[in-house]
């Protein structure tokens, strides 16, 4: 990749970047790009290595500024295209696989963002570290579903 930061630790490697960023933040970071910024300069990057790292990532769409939290995809989303879909779309689907509701949220992101069943039960996992996907108990259809929180 052209222009890669000039580091001890390889900022080029997204993969190594986002590992760290799971390690260290599961949930998501709460802040602005500042707090971003600072939590890889903590990695050892210097300022503009960890400007430029941040600019990676976004561009890879693996870290994406919700409100004022980070959220940290191992593969590659649009989340908010994804995240208005949830809102927007989910609850028409709900109810295909009524006793695995994670696997009927996976069908959905896997068909909605053309990715594969696998990568989707990621990016629905990575979902719930930041909050923003929880089992619960949903009394309109009587069972228990995944409920998506917008940001």
């Amino acid at each position: 990749m052209e222009g890669k930061p000039t580091t001890d630790i390889p900022t080029g490697d997204i993969d190594t970047l986002i590992s760290i960023l799971f390690k260290s933040y599961p949930g998501g970071l709460r802040g602005e790009r500042e707090a971003l910024v600072r939590s890889l300069m903590a990695e050892g990057l210097d300022l503009g290595d960890a400007e430029e790292a941040l600019r990676w990532l976004e561009e890879a769409r693996h870290a994406h500024l919700v409100g004022d939290n980070w959220v940290f995809t191992r593969h590659p989303v649009g989340l908010p295209e994804l995240l208005r879909s949830l809102d927007e779309e989910y609850p028409a689907f709900v109810g295909r696989d009524r006793d695995e509701p994670r696997a009927e949220a996976a069908e959905f992101i896997a068909s909605r963002m053309g990715l594969d069943e696998d990568v989707a039960r990621e990016v629905l996992e990575d979902l719930e570290a930041a909050g923003y996907a929880a089992l619960d108990y949903d009394p309109e259809e009587q069972r228990t579903r995944m409920l998506f929180r917008k940001p």
